[in-house]
């Protein structure tokens, strides 16, 4: 079971895409790393409550993955070597350029401790 609760990003109401857009991606994503055919999904408004039963969606993961894994490969694989070897500067050119350009949010890379 997931649960979700939307009033935190502002939505005050229940419709059907309440398990759409960044949540029906990171319930999609979910089912597919823990290989389950379906979820059911608790979504909480302080106008109410709902719960969907929601089947996993293998032709919308298949169609995620290349565009995940060259993010991977591109941003994350490069940042975490710079990283390890006490780059900064290269870190900070791995970040995609969107984010470069500040028109997206991205956490701050550091070392770990």
């Amino acid at each position: 079971m997931c649960v979700l609760c939307p009033w935190a990003c502002g939505v005050v109401h229940l419709d059907d895409q309440a398990c759409g857009g960044r949540a029906g991606s990171q319930v999609q994503g979910l089912m597919e790393v823990f290989d389950r055919q379906w979820c059911n999904v608790f979504v909480w408004t302080p106008n109410g409550a709902a719960l969907y039963h929601v089947p996993r969606d293998t032709a919308y993961w298949r169609a995620c993955f290349d565009v995940l894994a060259e993010f991977w490969w591109a941003h994350v694989v490069p940042a975490k070597h710079a990283l390890a070897a006490g780059k900064q500067d290269a870190v900070e050119l791995c970040r995609c350029a969107f984010v470069r350009q500040g028109q997206g949010r991205s956490p701050q890379y550091s070392a770990p401790h």
